[in-house]
């Protein structure tokens, strides 16, 4: 019954996904400039610069030096690197990696399918709904956290090892849960800390010398980049909450619309209650019982009292719920009598008209335009005039409040642009993990002596930061003006000075 009411919605949810796949491919002719894509142009500089100056090197195009697999999972660069030293182009190797990782989501899926005990058809809900759902798709596509996503990939074959094997003798290809687990340890620092709360359980639950070794050898593995991490965590900027990661867990005023996932732990539980109660082993509870808890608590907000934890975004949270949640629903058993029963028949009535529903708000909200708004395009223009360090200032650097064309704007993505097109240098960056708060402050600093035409004060700054050359735009270019910079070209929207 399952299988067929979820055929439609499955379909709708594939073809969402591939209208997705086709604005991203917008980005095959763009460099992503545009907000809500913006990281990824963080990755895409992260791959840049370990092709160009290879694992645990210093970095110099940007903060004076610094180490690009120090402050931030290496996994998703290491997959793409094949890709962009055969390639040679960031924007096809990163649209390429992202096609791959979705491919992969469904293969890993069918790989295991016989194990779970999923149909093919169920295989195939289970991928559409945790890969195009609207949380997922602003996640993963839309947002550009690429590394997430690829460790949740990698997520999903240790998952289903544990699910599988914790109640039944563990058999010759376990032997997986080594190189997966190894590897997701490398991937994203937030999904691999989402993945201890089951595997612990699951090591707690077999307590032999195999899964323990295996566990072990897993760490012991993925060490040379932990501790790395581990010893730096305390330089740069890691425990800038501000810094680390953006939107995050942090308090009770990050409780709107766009966390509107904030039920999902919930329905999670419920289909958890449901899957339980089949057989009431008490193994299910052992495994399961801490990562509900652990997303529960995320809801209302008690893991901001967490170190470390407190860390994770919000969306990371929604993911493993949903993960949780398909499972539980795919092998619980469905109430046959009382409440629950007439919510889940009214449910499975209202499916198709929601599937309907979501995508044609999908398709009416249109696509994201990604093409440059003109002061991006006019100081791409700029950087080939460029052959010493520089700064990009102006408001709405640093205010991200500030918008510009009726979109908040970010000069990060033109940092990556500058050094992967031109290898330019300069004291800033997009990389917020890797310099020391005092460098991003006096970054910041830099930029409002210039807004105030503190015209001396500036300049002790920018001979500091030891910046030769300035870029600005709209009333900016007027303060660079009146503090006597040496104007190079002054354009409609932006402008370069010398210092």
């Amino acid at each position: 019954m399952r299988e067929k009411i979820f055929v439609f919605p499955t379909f709708c949810f594939i073809i969402i996904l591939v209208l997705e796949f086709m604005i991203l491919s917008q980005n095959l002719v763009y460099f992503p400039m545009v907000n809500v894509g913006i990281d990824h142009s963080f990755h895409m500089a992260r791959l840049h610069f370990l092709r160009e100056y290879g694992y645990q090197k210093n970095v110099p195009n940007w903060y004076g030096g610094f180490d690009v697999c120090l402050y931030y999972s290496p996994g998703f660069s290491f997959f793409s690197l094949p890709f962009y030293i055969l390639s040679n182009n960031i924007l096809l190797t990163t649209f390429f990696s992202t096609l791959v990782i979705y491919l992969a989501f469904l293969a890993v899926i069918i790989a295991f399918r016989k194990k779970i005990g999923f149909s093919k058809i169920t295989s195939l809900t289970f991928f559409s709904f945790l890969v195009a759902n609207p949380f997922s798709i602003w996640i993963f596509l839309e947002s550009g956290r690429l590394a997430e996503m690829f460790a949740w990939l990698i997520f999903l074959p240790v998952f289903f090892l544990m699910v599988y094997y914790y109640n039944r003798d563990l058999e010759p290809d376990f032997i997986l849960f080594i190189p997966f687990f190894s590897l997701l340890a490398i991937s994203h620092v937030a999904v691999f800390t989402a993945s201890l709360f089951v595997v612990v359980p699951f090591i707690l639950i077999k307590w032999n010398r195999k899964v323990t070794l295996y566990f072990l050898i897993s760490l012991i593995i993925a060490s040379p980049w932990w501790i790395s991490f581990a010893l730096n965590y305390n330089s740069g900027s890691l425990q800038t909450s501000e810094n680390f990661y953006g939107l995050m867990l942090t308090g009770f005023s990050h409780i709107n619309a766009q966390n509107s996932g904030i039920l999902l732990p919930f329905i999670s539980l419920v289909f958890f209650y449901f899957y339980y109660r089949r057989d009431k082993d008490s193994k299910k509870l052992v495994l399961f019982l801490p990562s509900l808890l652990f997303l529960v608590s995320s809801s209302f907000r008690l893991v901001m009292f967490i170190p470390v934890i407190k860390q994770i975004q919000v969306g990371t949270y929604y993911i493993f719920s949903i993960i949780l949640a398909l499972f539980f629903f795919f092998k619980m058993d469905l109430p046959d009598k009382g409440f629950f029963k007439r919510v889940f028949e009214v449910s499975f009535q209202l499916i198709p008209l929601i599937s309907i529903l979501i995508l044609f708000t999908y398709v009416h909200q249109g696509s994201i335009n990604r093409s440059y708004l003109p002061v991006n395009s006019e100081i791409i223009s700029l950087f080939s005039e460029i052959d010493d360090s520089f700064l990009i200032l102006g408001t709405g650097v640093y205010n991200r409040s500030i918008s510009l064309a009726g979109m908040p704007y970010f000069d990060y993505p033109l940092y990556v642009y500058s050094s992967v097109f031109h290898n330019l240098t300069t004291p800033s960056g997009w990389f917020p993990q890797a310099p020391p708060e005092t460098l991003l402050a006096k970054i910041k600093e830099t930029n409002d002596l210039m807004l105030s035409e503190d015209c001396s004060g500036f300049s002790e700054n920018l001979d500091e930061l030891n910046v030769n050359y300035v870029i600005s735009y709209y009333s900016g270019c007027d303060n660079l003006e009146n503090c006597q910079l040496t104007a190079l070209r002054n354009l409609s929207s932006s402008c370069l000075y010398r210092v």
